[in-house]
């Protein structure tokens, strides 16, 4: 059976089956032991890039739904980890519940929106989290893990942790104010609208900006952000403010952590190209397929990159993207 993620890699796997319950992966759980398989829960496969054949069996998450309850202050929104996390962003907008506009038009899903601590434009997942509900594969059990439990931090969570690898999202409760309040701590956003804005602003400034940075993965094969913006020393922060100083604005997120793009930038990889897979022109954060890229293509160009920014920064890129081989991630 065939599978294929957003880089536009068709692999085959040993089985693909989509769950719609817990009883569901359960089964499919079952069925990887007593057939002794790997196993792997996805939900829209953006992240994820199957570098070749999976021999084990693939679950894909398509647990959804969607409960909204109210209180004096604040929207409780309750929702499976299989929906979409794009959409359920643009329903709530249709529903004039505000609060997650800066993550609006973010491919994959609420699962792994949980996992990774998906953010963009100065917001985070943990931001809004009120509770993450999982049921632990290994003895059957549900657990709930409120916000603090989940130790999210910069595109994680415990959940990326092996120890958790057996505890798979089922479902979310987010916790949305009901008086709105723009997040207005990224600077694109600040330098576009330093007086008054509205969710409207934000969210049309947002699509032109995706629009801009990533291409349409169905014309250009790509997993979005291929590296994780780096945290690095004080030290080496210090030394970059003082070799590029007027370039200070486009390098640094907050005091410690820099664009990952400008680093690629600096090291002039824009075009490059191994094979087919290649460091995007417009947008070095991002590696894409020209449409013959192998998956030693993508692991020869991502070392190659993380390679040469080591070389001229001494900082060690980290991937977002996750890799896949026959019997499971590869890290």
């Amino acid at each position: 059976m065939r599978i294929s993620s957003s880089f536009g890699l068709l692999v085959k796997a040993n089985l693909i089956r989509k769950f719609h319950s817990i009883e569901q992966l359960k089964f499919l759980w079952k069925l990887s032991k007593k057939k002794k398989y790997p196993f792997l829960v996805l939900g829209k496969i953006n992240k994820t890039i199957f570098i070749e054949n999976f021999s084990g069996i693939v679950a894909l998450n398509c647990i959804q739904k969607l409960r909204i309850r109210e209180s004096k202050n604040n929207n409780l929104i309750y929702v499976g980890s299989g929906n979409s996390w794009k959409d359920l962003v643009e329903t709530l907008l249709k529903m004039r519940i505000y609060g997650l506009e800066n993550m609006s038009f973010i491919p994959g899903s609420v699962g792994a929106a949980s996992v990774q601590n998906m953010g963009a434009y100065g917001l985070e997942f943990k931001d809004v989290c009120k509770y993450v509900d999982t049921i632990d594969l290994s003895d059957g059990k549900r657990r709930r893990f409120y916000n603090q439990e989940c130790k999210f931090k910069y595109r994680g969570s415990i959940f990326k942790k092996i120890k958790y690898k057996n505890f798979i999202v089922i479902s979310v409760c987010l916790k949305i104010r009901k008086s709105w309040q723009p997040v207005l701590n990224h600077k694109k956003i600040i330098d576009k609208f330093p007086s008054r804005v509205t969710v409207k602003d934000i969210t049309k400034f947002i699509f032109q900006e995706r629009c801009k940075s990533i291409p349409n993965p169905s014309i250009l094969g790509n997993s979005g952000s291929f590296f994780k913006n780096p945290t690095v020393h004080p030290e080496i922060s210090d030394w970059i403010r003082k070799k590029f100083p007027k370039y200070q604005s486009k390098i640094f997120f907050t005091e410690n952590k820099i664009h990952a793009g400008w680093l690629i930038k600096q090291c002039n990889l824009q075009g490059y190209r191994i094979g087919g897979a290649e460091v995007y022109r417009k947008n070095p954060l991002i590696l894409i397929n020209r449409g013959y890229s192998t998956g030693q293509d993508i692991i020869k160009l991502s070392q190659y990159v993380h390679q040469k920014v080591f070389e001229k920064f001494g900082i060690s890129l980290e991937k977002e993207a996750i890799f896949i081989g026959k019997n499971g991630e590869i890290t």
